[in-house]
Parts: C-alpha cells; structure tokens; sequence
C-alpha cells in the first residue's frame, strides 16, 4: 500500500472518528494520526544502533552459552567414547567456530545489513538467477522462522521452567499434586515467554541491559563451576581425571554426531552479524566481538568438562539429566539450588537472545519483500519490530503446545550446515562481484574453504550413512516451502486484503515502515 493511500485513508478516518463518540474510538483515532504524521516526516524510523562493544559481546555469550553445556555435555562423550577424544572434540568445535565466525566478520563489513546469513545470501545470490537466485535465503528464512527460532526458543521455556521449579518448591515447601505441578510448570513456560517478547518490544535499550545482566549470570554460574573444581582438586577430593583415549570410538558416524553434538552447543556464534544494522561502529566491533567472545567460550566448556569430571565418573557424566546440578549436589550440598538457577537464568537470557535474532530476520526477510509486509514495520516510539516480535512469540506458544520440539530442531540440523557451507561460498561469490567493498578486515581465502568442506561433510555423510526420516522430513519441508516461494515471491502474488491487513497493523501496533539503512 502506497504512503498516498495510506494517508488518504487515514484522513477520511480521522475526520469520521471525531464526529463518533463510541468507548475506545479515541484511542484509535490517535493512533491514526500520529501514523500520518510519522508516515510523511521527512525521514521515516529506523531501527537504533543500541549495542555497544560490551552488548555484542554479551549477545554472542548468550547465544551461544544456552543450557547445553550445563545438562547435557555427556553427549559428546557417548559418541566419542572416551575423554580424551571428547575433549578433542570440544576444542576442535571451538576452532570451527571461531574460523566460522571469522569469515562471517568480513561478510558483515561487505553487506552491513542485519539479517545475517540471509542478508548475505541475497547479496550473493539475488542477482545471478530470477528464480534461483533468491531462493536460497527463502528456504533459509522458511526454515528458521518458521521451525528453527520458535522450537528453539520453546525448549528454552521448557528448560527454565524445569529448573526455576526445583528452587521455588524447595523455597515455599510445596507439596503439589502432579497435574496441579503440570499446570503450574505450563504457565510458568507461557509466563517466560511473554515475559521475554514484553522486553523485546517494549526498547532495544532495555533488551540489551537485560540481556547484559544474564549474561553476567551465566558467567557466573561458569565460574562457580569452575571454581569449585579447583577447591576440591586443591583439599584431595577430586576423582582421577580419567583423560586418556582408550575407548575412543573411530567410527565415522559415531565422530560425525559427537561433533553434531558440540557444534550446536557452540552455535550462536554468527548471531551478531544479524543485527548489524543496531551495532555501534560495526565495522570495528562485529570482529572485536567476535574474536572477544568466541574464543572465551571455547575456554569455558573445556574448564567445564575438565570441571565435571573432578566429582563425576563417565557414567555419571553420559546418564546424570543434568550434569551441573549432580556436579553442584556433590561440591556445593543445598547450594546446589543455585547451579538450578543459573541453568535456568542462562537459558531464559539465550530465549531472550533468540526473540531478538529471530525477530530481526523477520524484519529484514519482510523489508526484502519475502515475507508479509507489516512484519518490516517498526513500532513509531519504541523502534522495535513489533509484528515481527510478536510472530516469533506467537509460533513459539503454538510449539508449546505442540510437544516435541526436538525432533523438529534435529529434522533440520543438516540443513543448517548445508546453509554454513553457502554462507562459506558468498565469501568468494562477494570477492568477486563486490570488489570494491568496505573490507577493512579480510579473512583468508583458506578459512572460508575449510568451513566450508566441514560444513558439507557434516551436512553429506550422516544423510549418507543412514538416512533417517527427520532427513526426508527436512527435504519435503524444503519442497513445501518452493511451493510457497513460487506464486508469493517469484510471481509475487497477493492475497486478497493484505492492504486491509497492513493497514490494520499499523493502526493496531503503532508501527510504520522504516528508512534504509545506513551503509557505514
């Protein structure tokens, strides 16, 4: 709908809805005006640079320290089969990621847009082929706005509430029946998460001093973990640290799922590059950040497996539901409460991470004409992406309610991977078609090759090996999603009323369509 229009219409409202006296006409017949007034201001709104250096470091923490590392690290180690090895592993998955990372810096200094790895794609990609071309970020942006983001965040619901639970009946002494326990933990999960979508919408100012503070917490967490490994290592009451490789398993598909297992535990790592448009001085920091926060990660899950291990055997390490608070009952007794809170302080602040990222690929994805309109609009005072906030919290109630997030994580990993090693190739496509662009920081030719090789292996073999019906599932979802790329984005169809639809967000949210953003 064109701005004309839209002002023409909300004149002829306005003018009606000051000659109506009905309860609640007011209100909107405000809104109306000041969406005129916005609409036709020399300059539209766009979303604010919030994040200091500090916040982009504190972004990648939080997207990447989620509850993994605190629950379920034993994964690596079944498929790896002894510590050693594991512990190999987990370095390994440290380097990939900072190499991964590495060349996705260049990539957000060529295309300084937010939206990350889509953003790249169709700067890539768009122009080489009318139809194929842009399909590339589609398929991106169906399957992780769509499954990705909301069943992700919907296990981070799941996984505070678990572990807020524990401390809260230990505080009041509660004795809860088990479906009045069901329905308490099912509205502390829906609590969370309209909890997490009010910060996201109400500032960027107030997400990232939020999402500071978590991080912070985490930390904290890590370090007590860490720390209380060094005192029982220091008073004699650790365990031999049993890090040799007998045992190790060679198979190429028990090594291809332990690596599975560690990269998703460092996954978030790219995260920054997707909100590049609300970076301060993103040409310096989006690398500073990087190169901060990635390695200091890859340092904290190695400290923390080495830590677990002090008190735990291998068995402990492989069954324990949740290694931190075994680890946590046996070093710190009922300080253990604690650990819980920190288990669940770290995935509530990586679910409040995951609004913001997945809100800002709607954004975009929607501003690039590949998703419905009013989800590029931003709220007129706020400047946050109000329809595209509430759409993620919208699906991620409908995955609450659904059951098993899992398998609908697990069904699209390998397509993850497949989209890393693409993002790998933008590097050399942008090399060439982009020559001239702002490269103040160049990645070796080397690095991207490299990922790009693991992120195919790890994509190939395991379809190879045995394909699993999460695979076929995976294949068909991207199918689905070239029938609905056709008639909407190639052919650029229109559904009856989405004007009326458009508007009517506008009206309702307060939000209005953005100016370009600035190209530092």
């Amino acid at each position: 709908m064109s701005r004309l229009n839209v002002h023409n219409i909300t004149q002829s409202i306005s003018s009606l809805t000051s000659r109506l006296s009905v309860p609640g006409i007011d209100i909107m017949r405000r809104s109306i005006e000041r969406l005129s007034n916005i609409l036709f201001k020399p300059k539209a709104p766009q979303l604010k640079r919030e994040l200091s250096l500090v916040a982009s470091v504190n972004l990648i923490v939080n997207g990447t320290i989620g509850s993994g590392i605190f629950v379920t690290p034993g994964i690596v180690l079944i498929h790896a089969g002894s510590v050693g090895m594991s512990l190999v592993i987990w370095a390994i998955c440290g380097g990939i990621s900072v190499l991964g990372a590495l060349a996705f810096a260049e990539l957000g200094m060529v295309i300084p847009k937010s939206g990350g790895q889509y953003a790249f794609f169709q700067a890539a990609f768009r122009d080489l082929h009318p139809f194929y071309g842009p399909i590339t970020g589609f398929i991106y942006v169906w399957i992780n706005v769509l499954v990705v983001y909301p069943a992700t965040l919907a296990i981070f619901c799941y996984t505070f509430t678990e572990y807020i639970h524990q401390p809260l009946v230990s505080m009041f002494n509660a004795d809860l029946d088990e479906v009045t326990e069901d329905n308490v933990k099912f509205l502390i999960r829906f609590l969370a998460l309209g909890i997490m979508g009010y910060i996201n919408l109400v500032s960027v100012k107030l997400y990232v001093s939020v999402q500071n503070l978590f991080s912070y917490l985490k930390l904290s967490i890590c370090a007590m973990v860490i720390l209380g490994a060094v005192y029982v290592q220091l008073t004699g009451q650790a365990k031999d640290l049993p890090l040799g490789f007998e045992g190790t398993n060679f198979s190429t598909k028990a090594l291809i799922m332990a690596f599975y297992s560690g990269l998703y535990t460092f996954d978030g790592w790219c995260i920054v590059t997707g909100v590049t448009e609300e970076i301060k001085d993103p040409d310096r920091n989006v690398l500073r950040s990087i190169l901060i926060a990635v390695p200091m990660v890859t340092g904290l899950y190695l400290s923390m497996n080495l830590a677990y291990l002090t008190m735990l055997t291998i068995p402990q390490m492989v069954s324990e539901p949740a290694v931190a608070v075994a680890f946590g009952d046996l070093v710190f007794g009922q300080w253990k409460l604690v650990i819980c809170l920190g288990v669940a302080f770290s995935a509530f602040g990586s679910g409040l991470c995951n609004v913001f990222a997945a809100s800002r690929l709607c954004y975009v994805a929607a501003r690039e004409g590949q998703l419905c309109e009013s989800f590029s609009y931003i709220h007129m005072d706020k400047l946050t992406p109000v329809p595209a906030i509430l759409v993620q919290i919208g699906l991620t109630g409908l995955f609450l309610l659904s059951g098993d997030m899992v398998s609908l994580i697990n069904f699209s990993n390998f397509l993850l991977w497949i989209f890393y090693g693409l993002t790998m190739i933008t590097v050399f496509v942008l090399r060439k078609t982009k020559p001239d662009a702002n490269r103040s920081y160049q990645v070796p030719l080397w690095i991207p090759a490299i990922v790009m090789a693991i992120a195919l292996l790890l994509a190939i073999i395991p379809l190879v090996t045995q394909p699993p019906l999460q695979y076929l599932v995976a294949l068909a979802f991207i199918g689905f999603g070239v029938v609905i790329y056709y008639p909407f984005v190639y052919k650029q169809k229109r559904l009856p009323y989405m004007d009326a639809f458009t508007y009517f967000t506008q009206v309702l949210f307060e939000v209005v369509p953005t100016a370009d953003p600035d190209v530092l």
